[in-house]
């Protein structure tokens, strides 16, 4: 009896210890294949937005002049069309080392292809920018750190100039979190965990105060961040 009790333990034991190696095979699997969704995703959003940038590369008259905020009358942004869909401008971000197409507004198809405008507008120090963090798109963004250079360029060849302030994580939905601030410019994303937005402030500065290896000026930075927080 007590060996027939053994034999069936070790069957239960042998049984329980495969579907545990079955589980996490398939877990194994399912994670590979959500990591290969993902890769590809972002491949082909980095496809897209570098097409419409060779395409507004050749409209855009490019660095010609500063540009200009403060008191401006008009603050609807121009747009140009590329593909049957409204491009406001591009971005550059010499840290992440990206140049990207803004779409004129958000949508979870048009956040497919390129970075959006979420809110506001560049002639007003309000514009807000929202991307998925693809890794093609703003899935680095963490990695900015206060001082870093930032350029947004509207269709018109006009370029403005910030530099990275702050970064912070907000709950995915505090919307008035992410709209609250004087903030010239910010770009957010989701952070991994989906629930959460990983932001970044910026303010803008002029030309000269912006040098080629990505990061501003300290005093510059510090002399923006006062002026914020103001």
């Amino acid at each position: 009896m007590a060996k027939a009790e053994k034999t069936g333990g070790s069957k239960v034991g042998r049984t329980i210890g495969n579907l545990l190696t079955a589980f996490g095979i398939v877990c194994i699997l399912a994670a590979l294949t959500l990591t290969g969704y993902n890769w590809n995703q972002s491949r082909a959003a980095g496809e897209e937005s570098a097409h419409a940038l060779d395409i507004m590369s050749v409209q855009l008259p490019g660095y010609e002049k500063e540009g200009v905020t403060g008191d401006v009358l008009d603050t609807e942004m121009p747009v140009v069309q590329i593909d049957g869909r409204s491009y406001v401008g591009r971005i550059d971000i010499p840290r992440l080392d990206i140049s990207l197409p803004v779409l004129a507004e958000w949508s979870e198809e048009g956040a497919d292809i390129a970075p959006c405008r979420y809110k506001g507008s560049v002639y007003n120090d309000t514009l807000i920018i929202a991307g998925h963090n693809f890794a093609s798109h703003f899935g680095n963004l963490y990695q900015l750190a206060d001082g870093d250079n930032v350029t947004f360029v509207d269709v018109n060849g006009a370029a403005y100039h910030y530099i990275v302030l702050t970064a912070e994580t907000i709950d995915g939905y505090d919307l008035r979190g992410m709209e609250e601030g004087e903030w010239d410019l910010t770009l957010f994303t989701c952070n991994f965990s989906g629930v959460e937005r990983t932001t970044v402030r910026c303010a803008r500065v002029h030309q000269s105060s912006v040098n080629s290896s990505g990061g501003g000026v300290s005093n510059v930075a510090s002399s923006a961040a006062t002026s914020s927080a103001a």
